[in-house]
């Protein structure tokens, strides 16, 4: 929770102060659904108010610079007035958006919002709706919001798509503590250990011959810097490692391992690809003295 609330934090200084309703209004609900969750509450309580901490100063300061600026952010709390074929287009983009940019986790988020539903117990399936809740209340906000720059608005859904999955992958760990294993865990880890697979080859692979692919048009311009084949191919060995562990402790049933190994997995592609990817063009920016 401390985690998610430097989370929230960041994405209400990302998105701004009306980010703080897409924070809030879940916890408003679960408060008035699940009123004998209070550990869970109390949780994503904290969580805001850490995140409150965090924007505090920014508002202040923003309100120093311009008194009027509280109007814009009223002003940013209004439903999108866009005519009815423009909102389903902007809809199913930022949808979009979301499902991409949990990857390589979008099966499980797809997974995690039936998953309530489809749960024998009745707690289990009350501890899920929790977390769907609060991403499907923030979820349908971002589809209103009238902001155009769809990225800047999306930060808010992340952290509540983490707390999704984790709660799905706690399930599946209860479960197979108790010698069960749940169908949706059985299905979905084959394909994303072949996922994962798939990347850890073809993307050091591709972005060392970056150069070739241009020269065959299947690229516009080099992605990342140029980077010498030994970083790629160590890049590509590391990954591939990590995903064979993963393989181990998934066809063992071990959800809880097998969720560490892709979480290091994920950090370590992101780190990977960031290194070149800040020195290369897409980047790269140029400052002129005045």
């Amino acid at each position: 929770w401390m985690t998610c609330g430097l989370a929230l934090g960041v994405a209400a200084l990302i998105a701004g102060p009306t980010a703080f309703v897409s924070t809030l209004l879940p916890i408003l609900i679960i408060l008035l659904l699940c009123p004998h969750r209070i550990s869970h509450l109390l949780g994503m309580v904290a969580a805001a108010c850490i995140a409150t901490l965090i924007v505090t100063p920014w508002v202040v300061y923003a309100l120093d610079q311009n008194p009027e600026v509280w109007k814009r952010w009223l002003a940013d709390l209004g439903p999108n007035h866009v005519p009815v074929g423009t909102f389903w287009k902007q809809a199913g983009i930022r949808i979009l958006l979301v499902l991409t940019a949990v990857m390589p986790w979008t099966l499980w988020l797809i997974a995690a919002l039936i998953q309530p539903f489809s749960a024998s117990s009745a707690g289990t399936r009350m501890r899920l709706f929790l977390g769907w809740a609060w991403f499907v209340t923030i979820t349908t906000w971002i589809l209103i919001r009238p902001d155009d720059t769809t990225i800047r608005i999306l930060a808010p859904a992340l952290p509540a798509a983490a707390i999704l999955i984790g709660q799905l992958f706690q399930q599946f760990a209860d479960l197979s503590a108790e010698g069960r294993h749940a169908r949706t865990w059985r299905i979905l880890r084959w394909p994303h250990v072949m996922a994962l697979l798939a990347a850890s080859i073809s993307l050091p692979l591709a972005l060392n011959f970056q150069d070739s692919l241009m020269e065959r048009e299947y690229l516009d311009g080099l992605l990342t810097a140029t980077m010498h084949g030994s970083y790629w191919f160590g890049a590509g060995v590391v990954l591939v490692s990590i995903t064979m562990l993963s393989l181990h402790w998934a066809s063992k049933h071990y959800p809880g391992r097998t969720l560490i190994a892709w979480s290091v997995w994920t950090v370590t592609a992101f780190i990977v690809l960031l290194i070149p990817m800040v020195r290369g063009p897409i980047l790269d920016t140029t400052v002129s003295a005045p």
